[in-house]
C-alpha cells in the first residue's frame, strides 16, 4: 500500500511539473494552487503570542500535538494557514520564494511534507551535482518531499525547448542519487 502512495505522489508531481510547463507564461511566473479537499469553507483568523494564523478548521478542533509540532520546527513563522484534508490536517506556509505544505494524520502524527520552490531555494550541494549533470539546463521548479526519513526531489529543468525532469533521492542531506530522467524533445 504504501508503495501505491508513493506512485501516486511521483505521478501527481510529474503531471504538475508537465503542466506548469505547458501553462506557464513567457515571464516565468506561477500562481499556487491548494488542491486539499475541505470540510469547512469558513476562514478564522486567530492570535498566538505575535504571530497570527488563518485556518478553516475552529482554533477548538485544531489537534494539539499538530500545532505543537509545527510550532517547534517553525517558531517564527506566521500567518501559517490551517486546513483539513482527506486524511487528517495540513498546514501552508507561504513566503515570496516558496510555499510548504505540512500534512499531519487524524491524530496530529506528522506525516510528511512538501516544498515547492525555484532554482533560488535549492541547496548548495544539489545544484552543483545537478550543473554537472545537466550543463546548460536551467531549472525551472524544484518539489521537495520529506517523509520524515529522506528527501525526494522532483526538479524541471529546460534547455531551449527541451524539458527534463529528474528524480533525485537524499537519505543523508548530501549525497545525492539521479534515481529517474524523464526528457521531452
Amino acid at each position: 500500500m504504501p508503495s501505491i502512495i508513493i506512485f501516486m505522489k511521483r505521478l501527481l508531481c510529474i503531471c504538475t511539473s508537465v503542466a506548469c510547463l505547458i501553462f506557464i507564461p513567457k515571464n516565468e511566473s506561477a500562481q499556487t494552487v491548494s488542491n486539499a479537499s475541505v470540510k469547512d469553507q469558513h476562514n478564522h483568523l486567530f492570535t498566538y503570542g505575535k504571530s497570527t494564523f488563518s485556518s478553516n478548521v475552529p482554533l477548538n478542533e485544531i489537534n494539539t500535538r499538530a500545532f505543537r509540532y509545527f510550532r517547534k520546527r517553525y517558531p517564527n513563522v506566521e500567518d501559517e494557514k490551517w486546513q483539513w484534508t482527506d486524511k487528517g490536517m495540513s498546514v501552508v506556509i507561504e513566503d515570496s520564494t516558496s510555499q510548504t505544505r505540512i500534512f499531519f494524520d487524524d491524530k496530529g502524527g506528522f506525516v510528511s511534507s512538501a516544498k515547492a520552490y525555484t532554482e533560488y531555494g535549492i541547496g548548495p550541494v544539489l545544484k552543483d551535482e545537478l550543473s554537472k549533470l545537466f550543463p546548460d539546463y536551467k531549472i525551472l521548479s524544484v518539489t521537495e518531499d520529506f517523509d520524515g526519513h529522506k528527501i525526494l526531489y522532483w526538479i524541471t529543468m529546460s534547455k531551449d525547448d527541451s524539458i527534463k525532469s529528474v528524480e533525485v533521492r537524499s537519505e543523508d542531506g548530501d549525497a545525492v542519487d539521479i534515481m529517474k530522467t524523464f526528457s521531452k524533445p
